[in-house]
């Protein structure tokens, strides 16, 4: 739920969702305990970002070098599904040289989340560097 209205924040900046729409909204959550938790700008100091609704898919859909798409599966920033939709925009592109890898339990940092043995801090999910060095040494043996 936190993170829906954090997502409304984002859409108001960027331009797609109304203010009168985004107060509709705060005011169903404000007596969440989590409420206080999300980064809600001064309503009266807005100003719109369109850059928040860049999207890279027709990009994708028109590269046809190795790409590496890595997601973490608690990213709270991209769709769930981004990693589909940008291979289905490779397939649209027929690039055939491209891989994908979901890492379990890491955001969109790559940080994994969850219990550390030093908490005081995040660190890179230990899949992710390793992930990349793989798939580096892949493109050098075709």
């Amino acid at each position: 739920e936190a993170a829906a209205l954090q997502k409304k924040v984002f859409e108001l900046i960027a331009g797609s969702r109304t203010i009168e729409s985004f107060k509709i909204a705060m005011e169903k959550e404000q007596s969440k305990a989590w409420f206080s938790q999300v980064w809600i700008p001064n309503l009266d100091e807005i100003q719109t970002d369109t850059k928040l609704l860049f999207s890279p898919i027709p990009h994708f859909e028109r590269t046809q070098q190795p790409v590496l798409v890595i997601q973490g599966t608690l990213d709270e920033i991209i769709p769930e599904d981004s990693h589909l939709l940008i291979a289905s925009a490779l397939d649209k592109a027929r690039n055939l040289n491209y891989k994908t890898i979901l890492l379990r339990g890491a955001n969109h940092s790559m940080h994994h989340i969850g219990q550390s043995d030093f908490p005081y801090w995040s660190k890179l999910h230990s899949a992710y560097l390793t992930s990349i060095e793989n798939w580096i040494s892949s493109l050098s043996t075709k």
